[in-house]
C-alpha cells in the first residue's frame, strides 16, 4: 500500500510540474442532451457518513494519460482540454462549492491522489508561480 501513496505522490507532483508548464488540464466527457457529462468517481469510505463515498473528479496533465482510462474505464467518453484560467478560476472554485474531490493523474487502474480542490488551487498558483506563469 506504501508504494501505491509514493507512486500517487509522484503522479500528482508530474501533474503539477506538467499543467504549469503547458497550460492545459485534461478531462474526460461525453455529451448528453442535457449538456456535457464530465466522468466522476466516488472515493472509498464513508466520508461524508451517509454510506457512500465522496465524488472524485479525476483530471490529467496529459491527454494520452486521460485517453487511456477513457479506453480502459470509461470508453463513451472522450478527452477535453480545460485551459488554465478557467481551471483556476472556474472548475476548482466550483468543484470546491460541489463538495467533490479532484483526482490528479489516475493511472490505468484508477488508482490517484485525491485532494480537496482548494488546496489543489493553492498548489496549484504555487507551481505555476515556480515556472513563471500567471493566470
Amino acid at each position: 500500500m506504501m508504494g501505491l501513496t509514493v507512486e500517487s505522490l509522484e503522479r500528482h507532483q508530474r501533474f503539477l510540474d506538467r499543467i504549469a508548464k503547458s497550460g492545459r488540464i485534461w478531462g474526460l466527457r461525453k455529451p448528453t442532451a442535457d449538456g456535457d457529462l464530465w466522468v466522476h468517481s466516488t472515493a472509498n469510505g464513508d466520508e461524508n457518513r451517509k454510506g457512500e463515498g465522496t465524488a472524485i473528479v479525476p483530471l490529467w496533465s496529459d491527454r494520452a494519460y486521460a485517453q487511456q482510462c477513457a479506453k480502459n474505464h470509461w470508453p463513451e467518453y472522450s478527452p477535453f482540454e480545460i485551459p488554465m484560467e478557467e481551471f483556476v478560476n472556474v472548475v476548482l472554485p466550483n468543484m470546491h462549492k460541489a463538495k467533490v474531490l479532484v483526482g490528479t493523474n489516475w493511472n490505468a487502474h484508477l488508482i490517484g491522489h485525491e485532494i480537496a480542490p482548494k488546496k489543489l488551487l493553492t498548489q496549484v498558483k504555487a507551481a505555476l508561480k515556480e515556472a513563471g506563469r500567471a493566470v
